[in-house]
């Protein structure tokens, strides 16, 4: 379920939370704080750990990576990446003339597919 309230207040991401059975879980904090939500609630609530297979944004490691390096390339400087760790984005279907970690792939219709290599 999402709760719309507006705009926010804070300049950080929603606050998610999961219930099942009769436990509550924060997958990830936001501008209400878990004290806030354990007042409203009057329960306690349990953090839930990162896994490699989340079921919300927010519960890997890190999240945003704002510092890493990106850099459009064409047939030109495509094979100076061959010792980096790269993916790439495609408006059809991925370059093979280079290995790469992940490919987004948009289509035409504003479609997109997504896999790991």
């Amino acid at each position: 379920m999402i709760l719309d309230g507006g705009a926010a207040d804070v300049g950080v991401e929603s606050t998610i939370i999961e219930i099942e059975n009769d436990d509550i879980y924060l997958l990830r904090p936001g501008g209400v704080t878990k004290e806030v939500l354990e007042q409203i609630l009057k329960t306690k609530i349990k953090n839930k750990k990162s896994s490699s297979d989340p079921n919300s944004p927010g519960q890997l490691p890190f999240h945003y990576s704002p510092k890493t390096k990106l850099k459009f390339i064409d047939e030109v400087n495509l094979g100076s990446l061959s010792d980096k760790r790269v993916g790439g984005i495609f408006f059809e279907k991925a370059d093979a003339r280079i290995n790469l970690n992940e490919v987004i792939v948009l289509s035409e219709k504003g479609r997109f597919s997504r896999s790991r290599c």
